[in-house]
């Protein structure tokens, strides 16, 4: 019994630092791509990441089927954030077209996607204490990001929230 309420606050914390990372990354791409592109291209950032939150509840669901896998998701979709993130940050750096720079928008947040379709599913019998989580991160991770991006540039940002998702893996 201990074991799974150890669990259990595991996966709390990584379905809390998920909607952290999740939006605080969320606000720092699109302060790093309206500084490098178009304003009007960073809208992109928004549609594209919940395009990767579907395809990662659909990798979760697809999953199901397999106990091992279903097991392992909220870790998988946790360092899925991380290294896409990650990938992205040095995509910044690298000589990308815009296209190819908001392509690889969705990578991290299939990650928060699978992570969180992954806890739910576990514990559905808990949904409103796995809601509350769910957005007591996601604000933290939506006001705390304003604060975070005055005092470090937004790359550095994105790095942090990498490694907030690597901690929770």
């Amino acid at each position: 019994m201990a074991s799974s309420g150890r669990r259990d606050s595991r996966e709390l914390l990584a379905l809390a630092l998920a909607s952290f990372s999740a939006l605080g990354a969320q606000v720092a791409m699109t302060r790093v791509l309206s500084l490098k592109y178009a304003a009007n291209q960073t809208f992109l950032v928004v549609s594209f990441a919940v395009l990767g939150l579907a395809i990662g509840a659909a990798l979760c669901h697809r999953w199901r089927a397999s106990t091992a896998l279903a097991a392992q998701a909220p870790a998988r979709g946790m360092l899925l954030l991380s290294g896409g993130l990650l990938l992205l940050l040095g995509s910044f750096y690298a000589d990308l077209s815009a296209t190819q720079q908001i392509l690889l928008v969705p990578l991290p947040f299939i990650g928060v996607g699978l992570c969180v379709a992954a806890v739910f599913a576990r514990g559905a019998s808990r949904a409103g204490a796995l809601y509350a989580v769910d957005l007591v991160g996601a604000a933290l991770g939506a006001y705390g990001t304003a604060p975070l991006l005055d005092a470090v540039p937004a790359p550095t940002a994105l790095g942090l929230f990498a490694a907030a998702a690597a901690v929770a893996a």
